[in-house]
């Protein structure tokens, strides 16, 4: 019944052409890549590089800590998976920018250097690496790690020889992510590189504030779409084998190892309590305070930083981007073929920077609404994440049922709300729950757009709190934004785990 490319498969690829042809039908020109450009190329990709295998040798002992424990510690290091993909970046440099004014961090420079780049991207990155790693370290044959030990092959020999050889799919598969990551990195860059550093998004982002030279926009967002591309397909050449989920077994973490699993958790958190205690304690007076939090309400306040506007407009965006993306993945899952996942991870390479170009531009041509660009850009973002979440819920749903209802005469309403919904309802509101947090954490996309003067969100007009050394205020809206995060991603867990049952 399902044609070999449908109508979904075609919109969506629709939805990304249109704007990048209508911006690249004006700006595409073939000019020489400079060697300020070729510079930026190469640094780029080396602290993507770089990031990532550091992300990924401190995530082996935790991985190994994860997949064989079930305590708080192992709790704790699970948490941690909530940071990459929902901790605010404008967070995260607030507080990388106060812990590299700690004594020790600033003697060495640690501010404004590639070290405070690769720490950042690593705190961000690795919970990547230990989520895939665990779950491939607990699907070695429990037969296996015995014959092992009778043998005496064990420690780094036995990693390099046996386990990682079995993991090294997942190991890819979350390198792929990560270097995607670090790639696309531009909070991270523009607020802890400084002026010194400077990578493919940040340029772009650049353009926007200063030339608006279009057409070289147009060659950077080509250049990383092609690089990313080379990425994602080697990726997909890569082999992907899953083993049988084995027994849990306990495995014996040398002192080196239970430092690094302490130092890890130590990174991760001291990050988020810092987060939390500057918006309330007051060091140079050493006292507490709620200036920061009063501030952010008070009208006085709202003249130059129009925080309660943020807060309405990013909620808006947000619940009505995740309505419309659970419709639509929920329509493109039912009726998917061969095709569709590839088109969903093609269009992965794209980063948000030149996704917001393009937009501004359709802005520009046809004096779009920024409230529709915005949902546009959120819904490029989010439903990739919104099909990898809801696939195996909604193909796991009983064909027998759905044909049974069928031949008693139930239509396709009846279907949903009957049979479907009260199946997928907790996916549904988890997923929706995570979509709402993204859009309240994204940076790079609305940054880019420059439109906070017109329609100010809340991670833009946190990062104007932040350049303007508002660090009270900053950090109290941090902290607020962290709260709402932290619960809808309880909550979305809590879902996700009465599913599994």
């Amino acid at each position: 019944m399902k044609k070999r490319f449908n109508k979904l498969n075609l919109i969506y690829l629709l939805l990304w052409i249109i704007p990048f042809y209508i911006f690249g039908r004006d700006f595409f020109k073939f000019k020489r890549i400079d060697n300020s450009t070729v510079n930026v190329i190469l640094f780029t990709v080396y602290q993507a590089f770089i990031s990532s295998g550091f992300a990924f040798l401190i995530a082996i002992f935790p991985s190994y800590y994860v997949a064989s424990h079930n305590n708080n510690i192992s709790k704790l290091i699970k948490t941690t998976l909530f940071i990459p993909f929902l901790f605010p970046v404008v967070s995260a440099i607030t507080a990388f920018s106060i812990i590299g004014n700690f004594m020790i961090l600033k003697k060495i420079g640690f501010l404004y250097s590639l070290k405070a780049i690769i720490v950042a991207n690593v705190f961000y990155n690795t919970p990547i690496f230990i989520k895939y790693i665990s779950i491939a370290i607990q699907r070695i044959p429990k037969n296996l790690e015995e014959t092992l030990e009778i043998e005496g092959i064990k420690g780094i020999k036995k990693f390099l020889y046996i386990d990682l050889p079995l993991i090294l799919p997942s190991v890819f598969r979350a390198f792929f992510l990560v270097f995607t990551y670090c790639f696309t990195s531009l909070g991270i860059v523009l607020g802890l590189g400084g002026i010194k550093y400077s990578i493919l998004e940040v340029e772009i982002a650049t353009i926007m504030m200063s030339s608006l030279d279009f057409s070289k926009a147009f060659l950077l967002g080509i250049i990383q779409f092609i690089i990313l591309s080379f990425i994602n397909v080697i990726n997909n050449i890569i082999p992907h084998y899953e083993l049988e989920k084995s027994e849990i077994k306990k495995y014996k973490i040398n002192i080196l190892g239970k430092i690094i699993v302490i130092l890890f958790i130590i990174l991760e958190y001291i990050v988020l309590i810092i987060s939390f205690l500057f918006s309330v304690y007051n060091f140079y007076d050493n006292k507490f305070t709620l200036r920061g939090i009063k501030n952010l309400f008070s009208k006085e306040f709202n003249i130059d930083y129009k925080i309660i506007d943020a807060f309405k407009n990013t909620t808006l965006i947000a619940i009505i981007t995740a309505i419309i993306v659970i419709i639509f993945t929920y329509v493109f899952i039912k009726n998917e073929n061969k095709y569709s996942n590839f088109i969903l991870m093609g269009t992965f390479g794209i980063s948000n920077a030149f996704i917001a170009i393009a937009l501004i531009y359709l802005n520009i041509l046809y004096n779009i609404p920024y409230i529709i660009l915005l949902i546009i850009g959120f819904f490029y973002i989010t439903v990739p994440l919104a099909y990898s979440f809801l696939h195996h819920p909604i193909k796991t749903i009983k064909n027998e049922i759905i044909e049974a209802s069928k031949i008693d005469g139930a239509n396709t309403f009846d279907l949903f709300f009957k049979i479907e919904f009260p199946i997928l309802k907790n996916s549904f509101i988890s997923v929706f729950i995570q979509i709402f947090a993204i859009i309240f954490g994204e940076f790079s996309l609305v940054y880019t757009m420059q439109i906070s003067d017109y329609f100010p969100v809340i991670s833009v007009v946190n990062y104007s709190l932040a350049s303007d050394k508002k660090i009270f205020e900053s950090m109290a809206l941090s902290s607020i934004v962290l709260l709402i995060i932290f619960t809808l991603f309880y909550l979305s867990e809590k879902l996700s785990d009465e599913e599994k049952r």
